[in-house]
């Protein structure tokens, strides 16, 4: 499998063509090691889709449907790789209140977008008063 054809595939959110890849993938029965490299090249997908979001060039629901492709594409290559693919994640957020702020809205928000992603998120859970 052409590894950098199925990044561009998740940076671009083709999921049939992801998931066709991932099919035709599965069928030459690959090992846990190459499987590990096929998630970790959707993993780059999903990145590349959060430097584009940054960039204005994607939405927040770009965001929130490249993490449902990459947990699909987990889902699918869990069989190969075990529970091992649990563990790949792409980085991991540390999350906190601005003085003042009353609303929690958009940081939930924020929150679930990013855990669908794939990052880990550390949220110190403190109110001030």
């Amino acid at each position: 499998m052409d590894l950098l054809i199925l990044t561009s595939l998740m940076r671009n959110l083709e999921e049939e063509k992801v998931m066709k890849h991932l099919d035709n993938f599965i069928a030459n029965n690959p090992t846990k090691d190459e499987g590990i490299k096929v998630i970790k090249a959707c993993q780059k997908g999903t990145e590349e889709v959060g430097t584009l979001f940054e960039q204005g060039k994607y939405f927040a629901g770009d965001i929130l449907f490249a993490g449902e492709l990459l947990k699909e594409a987990k889902d699918k290559l869990h069989p190969i790789i075990g529970d091992d693919v649990d563990h790949f994640k792409s980085g991991c957020i540390t999350l906190g209140f601005v003085y003042g702020d009353t609303q929690d809205k958009g940081k939930e928000i924020f929150e679930r977008l990013v855990k669908m992603a794939g990052f880990i998120v550390m949220n110190p859970r403190f109110k001030v008063s």
